[in-house]
């Protein structure tokens, strides 16, 4: 019922959106630099604005990925979206190797590392040191069961959610 809000909300959206490209993307390389976390914010918020753009981005960021033996290098900003932006490309092979891998710097690390918590950063004494500097958040939504695909959670009353759900659990 409000759709001079959704509207103005829609514009705002987009004008954003292009203006992160605007301001990040660089048209030599074709990415959002050469970090993990650039290209993985740009990819989950949906920035690119078209295929080049998008395959850039992916195309950086999964070489980044493979360059390290399939690890993440990404800090407490850019690891809660990592494993989304690697869905939203269509590299569910590449998100499951992250979120399987067993060695440092990695999720599954730091359970095999104990005491049974989350750490804070990766390099603490029971894990060893490592490129990245912060797991923060998204380290936990992988451990929380009913939090979604890859730890999103999902608003049951959007459109489609149901459906959502239904896919990421099978």
């Amino acid at each position: 019922g409000h759709t001079a809000d959704a509207s103005r909300y829609t514009q705002m959206l987009s004008s954003a959106k292009t203006g992160y490209h605007r301001a990040f993307f660089n048209t030599s390389t074709g990415d959002y630099g050469q970090s993990q976390t650039g290209n993985v914010l740009a990819i989950a918020a949906g920035i690119p604005p078209d295929a080049a753009a998008m395959s850039g981005a992916l195309a950086t960021l999964t070489a980044s990925i493979e360059a390290q033996g399939k690890h993440l290098s990404t800090g407490g900003v850019g690891t809660r979206w990592l494993l989304q932006a690697l869905t939203l490309a269509n590299r569910t092979d590449l998100a499951m190797d992250l979120a399987t891998q067993t060695t440092p710097p990695s999720w599954y690390d730091f359970v095999l590392a104990g005491p049974g918590t989350m750490h804070e950063q990766w390099g603490t004494a029971a894990v060893p040191a490592s490129n990245v500097s912060s797991c923060t958040g998204g380290c936990t939504m992988l451990a929380v069961p009913g939090n979604g695909f890859w730890g999103g959670a999902v608003n049951q009353s959007m459109p489609g959610a149901s459906t959502a759900t239904s896919a990421a659990s099978a």
